[in-house]
């Protein structure tokens, strides 16, 4: 991990909470590579305990949280969702930090980071109402669960 282009990205928040590593960086690179999002951005929350990213699938998508959890995970309770959804409420567009430079694929060289293009978006909103929670295995295989604030019946969480 520590020989990847992305690691030095996220290198900092990994030294904060090394019990969510290798979920931070098999997400992040599953997001920024397989699924191509843009927008991304890493942020601790410190005082909840956790790094989460940020991004979104496309440009007219609002940008949401993604919080990287492992498999053994056992210390995500119902009181951390609660805080982690109070510290969305806290947050809006400009109060997110910087995108994150984007992993891209050179030819020669395997993978490396690039520089951030600033792209025009017509929605820059971020959802507050929603929480992606990706779960890393230690195979690399990551899936996201997909939170709604409060109860919420199936056909009002729309699909993706």
């Amino acid at each position: 991990m520590q020989s990847h282009p992305a690691f030095a990205v996220l290198a900092p928040y990994v030294d904060q909470n090394p019990a969510q590593s290798g979920a931070l960086y098999t997400t992040y690179t599953d997001i920024c590579l397989s699924h191509q999002w843009k927008d991304v951005r890493i942020l601790a929350l410190r005082k909840e305990g956790w790094v989460v990213l940020f991004g979104r699938k496309a440009l007219s998508d609002p940008i949401r949280l993604i919080l990287p959890l492992a498999i053994n995970t056992n210390s995500l309770t119902s009181a951390v969702l609660k805080a982690i959804f109070s510290a969305l409420e806290g947050m809006d567009f400009d109060t997110l930090p910087e995108m994150l430079p984007p992993i891209v694929e050179a030819p020669e060289a395997g993978l490396v980071t690039g520089q951030a293009e600033e792209e025009e978006s017509a929605e820059n909103i971020l959802d507050k109402e929603t929480i992606y929670i990706s779960i890393a295995t230690p195979d690399s295989s990551v899936v996201y669960y997909k939170l709604a604030k409060g109860i919420k019946k199936p056909q009002d969480v729309p699909d993706e």
